[in-house]
Formats: C-alpha cells, sequence, structure tokens
C-alpha cells in the first residue's frame, strides 16, 4: 500500500510532524518510513487516553475547521502510533472512528528507537518553529 502520494497531496503541511525529546520527524519522512510497515487493527480502547497534541482552536470558526476535517478524513489510511500507544499521526481519524461508535482501526505501529527508524528532520523543535 502507498500512503505518500495521497498523504502528501492531502494531508500534510508545514511543520506537522511527530516531536520527542527535542527531535522532530516531519510527516512525509513518517509516511515513508511506515510505507511497507504491518497494518493491524488497534482496539480504540486502548487509544482512549493517548497524549493529544491536538489543534489550537480558539475560536468557533476554528474549531468548525477542524471538526470538518474529523467528518471528512478518509479512514482508508492506517493511523502511526508508538508501541505504548501514543498517536503519532491520526488524531482526526481517530476521532471520527470515535465520533462514530466505532471499535478497531486500522494503524501503524513504530518504534523510533529501531535502528532502520529514520534520522530525525530537525534535532530541536525551535528550528521548526523559525521556519
Amino acid at each position: 500500500m502507498e500512503y505518500t502520494t495521497k498523504h502528501n497531496k492531502h494531508l500534510i503541511t508545514e511543520n506537522m510532524g511527530y516531536y520527542k525529546a527535542g527531535k522532530f520527524w516531519n510527516d512525509e519522512t513518517l509516511w515513508k518510513y511506515v510505507e511497507d510497515k504491518e497494518v493491524i487493527d488497534v482496539d480504540v480502547a486502548q487509544l482512549s487516553n493517548a497524549n493529544f497534541n491536538g489543534w489550537n482552536a480558539q475560536t468557533v470558526a476554528d474549531a468548525a475547521k477542524e471538526i470538518k476535517t474529523i467528518l471528512s478524513v478518509d479512514l482508508n489510511y492506517p493511523i502511526i502510533i508508538t508501541q505504548d500507544y501514543q498517536i503519532v499521526d491520526g488524531c482526526h481519524r481517530l476521532l471520527k472512528v470515535m465520533i462514530n461508535n466505532g471499535t478497531s482501526i486500522k494503524a501503524v505501529i513504530i518504534d523510533i528507537d529501531a535502528d532502520d527508524f529514520p534520522t530525525p528532520d530537525y534535532d530541536e523543535w525551535k528550528a521548526v518553529q523559525q521556519k
């Protein structure tokens, strides 16, 4: 399955990605990495307490935009999660499943300590914010 083509066209925007311990991976880097990884079904209940690095909806218009995004996401694309079930990419997809009372979601589990995990795109989050 190829995720990157559609994902790049429709979902990736600047400065979206995964941040951990001063390191940052762009969504594009992550999607290229998981392209050939196994997709599994994960019980939504296992993700209900995951940390949420959500959007910054400060106005009703911002919230409406996020809700529209949730309702329009394509659930054919798996979410990306860590081994301890933290969401790396796919909050909107997970929220759509939860809103619709779904019990499972397709996911790829990554291990950022794996030998084949890509080098971070940035070593400090500040470098991303300053772009």
